[in-house]
């Protein structure tokens, strides 16, 4: 084959910019051969593939303008092999003029202004360069290489190849041969043999036509040494990447720790069952930043390859959803890059605690979900917006110790779960109050559900659960009779009308006289003074006005005093005499010690199905709160209690009418 002889697959170089060839043949209205080239830069092309609306060829780049039609005369860039690149780059005076240099440009005098420039320390920098074998790091991007040896080179071309660089350049630790001409994974292993101390390769760019390398049985890895593997932007497949990793039946990298596959526009990662057994054992970190992945359901197949994958970087992609059951775990992964992507939802973080129970460090910037505050509204201050965001992210995960590279003190620990007790509740309480038909038994299950930890943070911060609280009262709630007001009827008036500071209003006399009605009972607006509201009631029960007091009567219980049993084991007189004369037997019959009648414990009007005047809790007693409604023109609804514990309003009151 002649040396600029063009094939579908091979690598070229025009003018500095790269590009592969797709297709070799004749087009539709046009005379003559053409090349079908995709450039490496997309953005150099004309269109995709196609010629007058008819697909000619296929890209691998997404982009529309990859793709461009040349004539097979246009000549391409010089190549050099790989030791040239270097002498090239590190020891220019050393190359051969076949490369391109010429040696009268090298040796051409410099002229500034008509004065020649006299060059000093030159000779000394050109020979510390030429010490090739001192050179650990060795960067020969984008120089047109194409291997160690040039094209169609012969096997005892090779390894003569490979024993000159082996010589030339045998402390290499760090090599990039990016973008440049290769064309075959081949070519980079044989690159990559001689190179003992080789442990960081840098292949990024190139656009490999096949992708498996062999060796023979008595021949070294490779790969044996190699701790980092850099392939960004070279456009491989899943199917292309194990091949790279895994040539035979076992990892070709035994040392991998970090392997980095940015720029490949993929959007699965899944293993193929002809390589199921193999596993990379030894790779703890995994760089996918902006490629195409819209959630995490490659996780399993990539925690299947890299059984002890510690660090996933998933910036710059699409993922807006998880993808995953919630019941599957990844136990080893502790640092996860989420940052840049589609993330719109409070929802996605609060799974990643049961999904990743090990998680200690995050990074969650630049989403769709920071951009606005928890209840929706756009963030008018970045300041507060990251603090907001800060916060209610950290909450979510116990065991996070940074977030956006920030490490999370135990302070910020602490006002951060803080406050999203104060956000939870709110949302929570909203819900709760939401008047539809869904059973309360679901709204408690959604509530629970949009806040997995609020149970868990209210009892460290002693804080009460009002999901719990809903949930109680709901079960203590007697079921009403038909004739009975439903407790919700008042409830349909919109907030700010008159409707909805109605109340269903009870007023009884404790003795009343027999020709006094018992009981009035009437809706009422908590807005009436209490002078109104008297020269009502005496209308009704007849009584001389301004001569009754109204007793409300409240559903709060206040403690009254403790119960207890005082002992002692070492008693002596004046442990006796301390007590007085106080004589036991004088307590009167049917009171208890603290002087209290069985009759107190029943309501006054004997109202048998109300609560009890007084109530013992875990040796506390405790006693119906009772609040005199005071003459005046202040509204009477300001003596009520209407709030219940699990924040909804009251609209049944008691109230007691004493005669003087």
């Amino acid at each position: 084959m002649a040396p600029n002889e063009a094939y579908v697959g091979q690598r070229r170089s025009y003018s500095g910019a790269l590009c592969t060839v797709r297709y070799q043949g004749p087009l539709p209205s046009l005379k003559g051969e053409w090349l079908g080239v995709e450039w490496d830069d997309p953005t150099r092309g004309k269109h995709d593939g196609s010629h007058e609306g008819q697909r000619v060829f296929k890209c691998l780049s997404s982009s529309p303008t990859a793709a461009t039609f040349v004539r097979p005369s246009r000549k391409p860039d010089p190549e050099r092999t790989l030791l040239e690149g270097i002498k090239f780059k590190y020891a220019p005076s050393t190359t051969p003029k076949s490369v391109g240099q010429s040696a009268s440009v090298g040796n051409a005098a410099i002229e500034i202004s008509g004065k020649v420039v006299e060059e000093v320390g030159f000779d000394r920098i050109k020979k510390q360069l030429s010490l090739l074998a001192d050179l650990k790091i060795i960067l020969v991007d984008e120089l047109a290489i194409s291997g160690i040896v040039a094209r169609a080179a012969s096997s005892v071309e090779v390894k003569d190849a490979q024993r000159e660089l082996q010589q030339t350049c045998p402390n290499i630790v760090e090599l990039d041969i990016g973008w440049n001409t290769i064309e075959t994974w081949q070519d980079v292993a044989n690159i990559c043999l001689p190179l003992k101390r080789l442990k960081i390769l840098k292949a990024g760019g190139l656009r490999l036509r096949s992708f498996r390398a062999t060796r023979s049985e008595n021949e070294a890895n490779p790969f044996q040494n190699i701790e980092e593997l850099y392939l960004n932007e070279c456009l491989l497949r899943p199917e292309q990447i194990l091949q790279i990793l895994s040539p035979g039946e076992s990892c070709g990298f035994p040392s991998l720790k970090v392997l980095s596959l940015s720029l490949n526009e993929l959007d699965v990662f899944g293993k193929r069952s002809q390589n199921s057994a193999v596993k990379c054992q030894s790779v703890r970190t995994l760089v996918l930043h902006n490629n195409k992945f819209r959630d995490l359901s490659s996780l399993p197949d990539i925690t299947s390859l890299f059984p002890n994958i510690a660090s996933i970087s998933l910036q710059g992609n699409e993922l807006s959803q998880l993808g995953l059951q919630t019941a599957q775990q990844f136990d080893t992964l502790e640092t996860l890059n989420l940052a840049g992507n589609q993330i719109d939802s409070y929802a996605f973080l609060d799974a990643l605690t049961s999904i990743f129970p090990n998680l200690t460090s995050l990074r969650i910037s630049r989403n769709p979900l920071y951009e606005r505050t928890h209840d929706g509204v756009e963030q008018q201050q970045s300041a507060a917006s990251d603090s907001t965001s800060y916060y209610l992210t950290l909450a979510r995960i116990p065991g996070l110790k940074s977030l956006n590279y920030t490490t999370i003190t135990p302070r910020d620990r602490e006002e951060g779960e803080i406050y999203y007790l104060s956000v939870a509740e709110k949302q929570i309480r909203a819900l709760l109050d939401t008047k539809d038909e869904r059973p309360l038994e679901q709204k408690a299950k959604i509530a629970c559900g949009m806040h997995p930890l609020y149970t868990t943070l209210c009892g460290k911060y002693d804080r009460e659960d009002i999901v719990q609280v809903f949930v109680e009262s709901t079960k203590n709630q007697k079921p009403q009779s038909e004739s009975a007001r439903p407790k919700s009827e008042l409830d349909i008036y919109a907030p700010g009308t008159l409707g909805s500071r109605l109340v269903d209003a009870c007023f009884y006399i404790q003795k009343p006289e027999p020709e006094c009605s018992r009981t009035f009972q009437r809706l009422l607006p908590t807005t009436v003074s209490v002078y109104r509201l008297k020269s009502l009631v005496a209308r009704h029960f007849g009584l001389r006005a301004l001569q009754f007091r109204l007793v409300y009567e409240s559903h709060e219980y206040d403690p009254v005093e403790p119960i207890s049993i005082t002992t002692r084991n070492n008693r002596g007189k004046e442990d006796w005499d301390a007590w007085g004369e106080w004589d036991v037997d004088a307590v009167q019959e049917g009171h208890d010690l603290f002087g209290h009648s069985p009759a107190d414990d029943e309501l006054s009007g004997g109202d048998k199905d109300s609560a009890p005047k007084y109530m013992v809790r875990e040796g506390q007693r405790f006693r119906k709160r009772e609040t005199e409604v005071l003459d005046g023109m202040r509204e009477w609804g300001d003596f009520l209690d209407l709030t219940a514990h699990d924040g909804s309003k009251r609209r049944d009151v008691k109230v007691r009418v004493e005669p003087f």
